[in-house]
């Protein structure tokens, strides 16, 4: 029997460009408060970093940044 993994995953975008972006895998815990969590890490770990590089604080706005997607989901 496979063992079921899960990964909290958000989608953003900007100016209708959208990245995907996924946390590892963590097993069997899949309580709001641990999905929370997990999103968490994610914006501060991927989705910043990211959007550091690509973002012009003279030209955007923080509105201008849409999370269209977030949750937990099953990555066999």
């Amino acid at each position: 029997m496979n063992t079921i993994f899960y990964v909290a995953v958000m989608t953003v975008c900007l100016h209708g460009e959208c990245t995907k972006f996924e946390s590892y895998p963590f097993s069997h815990d899949v309580r709001i408060t641990n999905c929370v969590n997990m999103l968490e890490k994610v914006f501060i770990t991927k989705v910043g970093p990211h959007y550091d590089n690509i973002i012009d604080f003279d030209k955007d706005k923080p509105e201008d940044l849409k999370i269209t997607y977030s949750g937990c989901d099953i990555d066999l």
